[in-house]
């Protein structure tokens, strides 16, 4: 099986390109997308149909040492990086209307200011975190010596699980407790 990708690589990378580009031209046909989907749609397998032949260039001139190899390995890089960039953005541009973050900090009155707030976060605090669903929205909200964080996140359509992590720079996180339903339970620590 290696020897076959081996042996039909190019091939493989030219034909999975215009299959790219087919879908590409699908995508700009078709009734059932909105207009700013489309759009998105197109480009992003346009771009991808181009990341596959500049690919496919890099991999055919790698190690030639004449001019012409020299620069179509360059520009082949290039493109393969701009357009990896390029396509992520796009589809963050296909979700901005799907997502909606509404993130408010706050500093109370019972703050006492950044050096005593640091060195209180270095000897270690209690920190309570409310994380709730509601209908499409996931409401989170926590207050930290003063530091009040209050976050909206809706996602239009969804109503699925939802699953969060606890993560932290430079500390340890310990003794959890998920309460719920009117139940307290441990969560579950890895070592």
């Amino acid at each position: 099986m290696t020897e076959f990708l081996k042996t039909h690589q190019l091939n493989i990378m030219l034909f999975m390109s215009g299959m790219c580009g087919i879908l590409a031209l699908l995508s700009l046909i078709s009734r059932v997308l909105t207009p700013k989907r489309r759009r998105i749609l197109t480009l992003v397998e346009c771009a991808a149909m181009l990341l596959l032949i500049a690919d496919r260039f890099a991999y055919r001139f790698r190690g030639d040492p004449s001019e012409l190899g020299f620069r179509m390995v360059r520009i082949s890089n290039f493109l393969s990086f701009f357009l990896m960039l390029f396509m992520v953005h796009e589809v963050t541009w296909h979700t901005d209307d799907q997502v909606n973050n509404d993130t408010q900090v706050h500093m109370t009155d019972a703050f006492p200011g950044w050096d005593k707030w640091t060195s209180r976060q270095k000897e270690g605090i209690d920190c309570g975190i409310i994380l709730r669903r509601e209908n499409d929205s996931v409401i989170l909200r926590t207050e930290n010596l003063g530091i009040s964080i209050h976050s909206v996140i809706t996602i239009r359509g969804f109503s699925g699980d939802i699953y969060a992590a606890l993560t932290g720079d430079q500390c340890a996180i310990t003794e959890i407790q998920i309460t719920g339903q009117g139940k307290k339970e441990q969560a579950y620590v890895p070592d």
